[in-house]
C-alpha cells in the first residue's frame, strides 16, 4: 500500500455520492474490466466503478463505463481485484474513505478512535467466548481475510443486526450451537 498523505492539515478526500438507481446488482463479465473508482450511496454503502480497458473505448469514458456495483458483490466474486484496487491508492481504503480523518478527529476530541465510525461487514467468520462474552470474527469489506478482527457480539449487533442474525442462522443450519452467555444471578 502506498503511504497516506498527512491528515492534520488537509481535508479528507471527497468521496462522490451515487444514487442507488445507478447501481447494478448484477456483475458484468468482460475481459479487460478494471475498477476505476469508488463512491458511496447515501446510506454509506461503498460502490465501485467498473470500466473497460480497451483501445477502442479507452478515450471515450462514457463508452468505457460498465457499471457501479456494490463493493461486497465484487469482493465475493473477485476479492483480489478489490484488495489490489484499495492497496494501489495512496493511504489505501482507510484514507480514501475518510476513516483516518475520523480517527484523528476523535483523538483530537479525546474520544475513542472508533467513536461513530461505521465499518462495512463482508461476513462473519466465526465465534468464541471470552470472559463470558461472545465475540465474532469479522471479515471486513474491502480488506483481506487476514485483517479480520474479533468484535463483541453486542457491539456488532448494534451496528449490523442483520449480519449477526444471518451468521447465527447459518451456524444453526450447520449444526453448530451458538454459545450461551453467562447469566448473572441476583
Amino acid at each position: 500500500m502506498q503511504p497516506h498523505p498527512p491528515i492534520d492539515n488537509e481535508p479528507a478526500p471527497k468521496v462522490p455520492l451515487v444514487r442507488r438507481a445507478l447501481v447494478s446488482e448484477v456483475l458484468p463479465r468482460f475481459r479487460g474490466m478494471v475498477i476505476a473508482g469508488h463512491a458511496r450511496l447515501h446510506d454509506g454503502e461503498t460502490v465501485l466503478k467498473l470500466m473497460m480497458v480497451d483501445e477502442k473505448v479507452e478515450e471515450d469514458e462514457e463508452r468505457a463505463f460498465l457499471a457501479w456495483v456494490p463493493e461486497h458483490t465484487l469482493q465475493a466474486n473477485d476479492a483480489d481485484a478489490v484488495y489490489e484496487y484499495w492497496e494501489g491508492l495512496p493511504g489505501g481504503r482507510d484514507y480514501q474513505l475518510g476513516y483516518m480523518h475520523q480517527w484523528a478527529e476523535n483523538r483530537r476530541l479525546g474520544r475513542d478512535e472508533q467513536h461513530n465510525v461505521e465499518w462495512e461487514i463482508f461476513r462473519i467468520l466465526n465465534f468464541r467466548v471470552r470472559k463470558g462474552q461472545v465475540e465474532l470474527l469479522v471479515h471486513w469489506q474491502g480488506y483481506r481475510e487476514e485483517e479480520s478482527s474479533w468484535v463483541l457480539e453486542r457491539d456488532l449487533d448494534q451496528q449490523s443486526p442483520e449480519a449477526v442474525t444471518f451468521f447465527w442462522k447459518q451456524h444453526l443450519k450447520s449444526g453448530k450451537v451458538p454459545p450461551r452467555q453467562r447469566m448473572r444471578r441476583r
